[in-house]
Parts: structure tokens; C-alpha cells; sequence
């Protein structure tokens, strides 16, 4: 697992230095205390011997992962210092200060058992370190991340509920909303937004909100015993109602279904803030919004327009949702890496008239983005409107596992953002032709393993095969390192 990540001279240099056992054993210790634990197994202590139950063992790794700084445990992802017994959490950056304030280079990211390298800015490997992580965290059954959640007010769900694999009902071709449905039930920053934030669900009182179809969704898959497939008919009646494009049974596009439900939000969230009695909310920018969109898939792109006879630069800021990157005129074997390269390139306008010298000139177009959302959607443009009819390209397009977009932002985004790196956790890809096609979606769970659902059908598939897989969509998840 991660063995296509390369390795880099920072951790090559300690490697091959007099403290390389030291490091392996700390990392092999580390990545033992990440391990999820089964509670079907049974646990002894090496001093006599004695049981040791699956729960005390959980209290104690939940309690040895916790932020040292603040205490979060953060679900279990927190970044583990290679060099000290520091643990930073990434919401609050206090991975990242520890090693602005002791300079120690290296950390372990306790969900993946990966080590992040500061002076590169990017995951790392090792054949070293991934035999070890290979040895003590075996890709051979999905394992459940437990909760240190719980009080006397609280029923614990399930085992079988809380990992959250449940399929859809196909109601006839509504496998477009299905896939897009699962990218955000297994986006742990919309499962925390739904079941941390009740401000929706307990003032909310009007019955085709979507928003509270949506909370329905979550509540079945997260807490119910019952594993059968879901029917999603109160969202499916809902949408119907709201979006009269959406009605009937033939095969729709899943990014434009994506965007409805985006839109949905908003307009949700600010009707209900308008109901409360906060009349000014419709006066509100995009920046000030902290509904589910805006909050987690918001970003902005800047454009710049540079004149050819006066050197002035034209610089526009425009909100956006997703990345939509075009597909053609790319190399043999490209990757999304080249998709953003054409999406960024340098383009010369014609017919421009410049607003500083008011003269007629050819000045050059270039797109940076100005500000990273935590989560990053991107749509490969595989559908274009050809004269009478619509048409689909294949060409393969690789999919990183891990994206780093430093190239890519502008000069205010690079001085003061760490979203930098991402990490891949859905694909939604169509099969077939234009008119006769079907999607389907690719998640990578909480134990690291990718599952694909096909409506009601979900199976397991092995990592080496998403990098190559042909996606549509990409969802992409930010690293606050």
C-alpha cells in the first residue's frame, strides 16, 4: 500500500545514517499504537499474563492520540512526531508549530500510518517504512474505528452500522444520484457537519427541505442495524418537487445533480437563518457564509490579464465550487497533473481593449487559484455538445492518490495558505456510452481500503487499480499539515 509514493533526501539521509534503527523502531511502535483494534480478539499483558479487555486497550490509544496542544482527538487522524513523544492535531495547526518550533522534520500521520516531511511539503515513503507499516497494519479485513464518544444519554450503534456501507435502490437510472450520495455520507467533514450540528434538524420545519432529507440519509446509514439497501424515495420526491428537470426515469448528469444539491444547501441554510430572525443574511458575501457549501467547498480563482503595450495587470476574483478541466490536446498518458497544467497555462487573448491605456492588444490570460476549500471537486470533462448531439471521451486520465497544488496557486494563496495537499477519497465514474451509460463511485473508508458501490452492490478494490481507474468526478479531501 503506498508504495507508488516516492521517497525524499530528508528521510534518505536519516536512513542511511547511525540513528536509521532508532527511527524504525520508533515508526514500528508509533504505527502499533495507531492500529485499530479488533474486539473480537483477545489481549494478555507480557509482565503475567493476565486479560486485558478490547475496551481498556481502546481507552488507552484513544487517550495516547490525543493532540498534546489541545486535546482533540480528531477521529483518530492526528500527526504523531517521528523525533519527540509530541502529537499534533491538523484542524488546529498544532502539528504543523511543532515543527515550526522545534524543527522536527518528520511526522506520522495516524490514520494511514504515512510520514509527512515539512521541508518537502508532502507524504513520503520508504521501502523500509513500508515494510514495516505492511507487517503491523495487514490490508486484510476492515476493521472499525471506535468513538470516545459515549455518555449514559447515548446508544452506541451497531458494528455493522458504523462504518456506513449501505447501497442504494436503483428506482430506474438513479445510479447518477446514488454515486453522489456516497461521496458526501463518506466525507468525514459532512458526517461531523450533519451529526455535530443540530441548528438544522431542530428548527427546520418545512417538509421538502433537502437539507433534511440529506440528515435522514445519514441517520439510516450511521445508525441503523438494518444492512439492506436504501431506498431514497423522501429525497428522490423532494428533488422532484423542487427541480422539475430531475423528474422521470432517464440517466442524468451526476456533476449537474452534484451542483443542485450544493445550491440546495445554501438555499436551505438561508432560509432557516432568515426564519430565526437574521434579516440581514441575504445581505451576506459568499466569504461570510457558513452553510455546508460555502464552508467546506468554496474557493476562489484569479484571474490575470496582462496588457502587451502598457504592462498593466487586470486581476478578477471570481467564487467557484469545483475545478472543470479540460480534457483535450493533452500527451499520452496524462494525469490530472497535466489537466491543471492546461488549466493554468498562459493563453494570448485577441480583440481586448485594455482598461489602463484604452488600446486594442493581445495580452496574456493566466488562472491561478486564489483560495483552497477543504474539500476539492474536480470534473474531468468527458461530455461535450458536438453540433446536434452530445459525445464522451475516454482518453485515460491517471488519478493521483495524493495531489499537491502548490504550482497552482496565486502569490496570496502560496503566502498564506497551508491547503496545499490533498488526499483522494471518491471517484465517481460513468460507464458505457452518453446515452446508455452508468455511474458508479469509488470510496476510500476510514481503514484505508477502497470500496465501489454500484448501486446496491458494493465490493472491494484493490488500491494499485484507482490510479488508473477513468473518473469523471474527483473528490479530493485537504491536509491542514
Amino acid at each position: 500500500m503506498f508504495e507508488d509514493l516516492g521517497s525524499c533526501q530528508h528521510i534518505r539521509q536519516v536512513l542511511n545514517s547511525k540513528a536509521r534503527e532508532n527511527v524504525l523502531i520508533t515508526y514500528k511502535q508509533a504505527i502499533k499504537i495507531a492500529l485499530l483494534v479488533n474486539k473480537s480478539n483477545n489481549f494478555r499483558l507480557l509482565k503475567d499474563n493476565s486479560s486485558f479487555s478490547a475496551d481498556k486497550l481502546i481507552e488507552l490509544k484513544l487517550n495516547a492520540l490525543k493532540c498534546s496542544n489541545c486535546k482533540l482527538c480528531n477521529f483518530n487522524n492526528n500527526l504523531i512526531c517521528l523525533q519527540c513523544p509530541n502529537i499534533g492535531c491538523q484542524i488546529n495547526n498544532h502539528g504543523y508549530n511543532h515543527y515550526k518550533l522545534n524543527q522536527h522534520v518528520f511526522a506520522i500521520d495516524s490514520e494511514n500510518g504515512l510520514i509527512y516531511c515539512f521541508k518537502c511539503n508532502t507524504y513520503i515513503n520508504d521501502k523500509a517504512l513500508n515494510d514495516i507499516r505492511n507487517e503491523v497494519r495487514p490490508e486484510s479485513s476492515l476493521e472499525l474505528p471506535e468513538s470516545d464518544d459515549t455518555s449514559d444519554h447515548y446508544d452506541t450503534p451497531e458494528e455493522t452500522s458504523i462504518r456506513g456501507l449501505k447501497g442504494f435502490v436503483n428506482f430506474g437510472s438513479t445510479c447518477f444520484i446514488s454515486s453522489i450520495l456516497q461521496t458526501l455520507i463518506h466525507n468525514p467533514m459532512l458526517k461531523r457537519e450533519f451529526f455535530n450540528s443540530d441548528e438544522h434538524y431542530f428548527n427546520c420545519d418545512v417538509s421538502e427541505c433537502i437539507t433534511c432529507s440529506i440528515d435522514k440519509i445519514f441517520t439510516e446509514f450511521f445508525t441503523s442495524s438494518n444492512n439492506d439497501s436504501f431506498g431514497m424515495t423522501n429525497l428522490l420526491i423532494n428533488s422532484w418537487y423542487k427541480n422539475k428537470s430531475l423528474t422521470g426515469y432517464e440517466e442524468q448528469d451526476a456533476h449537474e445533480f452534484w451542483q443542485y444539491l450544493l445550491n440546495e444547501f445554501h438555499k436551505d441554510h438561508m432560509r432557516l437563518k432568515s426564519d430565526m430572525g437574521e434579516n440581514d443574511v441575504f445581505g451576506h458575501t459568499y466569504e461570510d457564509c457558513d452553510c455546508i457549501t460555502h464552508k467546506h467547498f468554496a474557493g476562489e480563482l484569479e484571474s490575470l490579464i496582462m496588457c502587451s503595450d502598457c504592462d498593466n495587470t487586470t486581476r478578477t476574483i471570481d467564487p467557484i465550487m469545483d475545478l472543470s478541466l479540460e480534457l483535450t490536446n493533452l500527451p499520452d498518458h496524462s494525469t490530472v497533473y497535466d489537466c491543471l497544467n492546461l488549466f493554468t497555462k498562459e493563453e494570448t487573448l485577441e480583440n481586448y481593449k485594455c482598461q489602463f491605456c484604452n488600446k486594442n492588444s493581445k495580452p496574456k490570460k493566466s488562472l491561478k487559484i486564489n483560495k483552497m476549500s477543504s474539500v476539492l471537486s474536480i470534473q474531468l470533462k468527458r461530455f461535450k455538445h458536438n453540433v446536434n448531439s452530445f459525445i464522451k471521451n475516454d482518453i485515460p486520465i491517471r488519478n493521483p492518490l495524493y495531489l499537491n497544488l502548490s504550482d497552482y496557486l496565486s502569490q496570496d494563496s502560496n503566502e498564506g495558505s497551508t491547503n496545499q495537499f490533498y488526499e483522494l477519497f471518491a471517484l465517481v465514474v460513468h460507464i458505457g456510452s452518453v446515452n446508455t451509460g452508468h455511474y458508479v463511485v469509488l470510496i476510500k473508508t476510514e481503514n484505508n481500503q477502497w470500496l465501489k458501490f454500484d448501486d446496491s452492490i458494493i465490493t472491494l478494490v484493490p488500491q494499485q487499480e484507482i490510479e488508473s481507474i477513468n473518473a469523471y468526478l474527483l473528490f479530493y479531501m485537504v491536509h491542514n499539515i
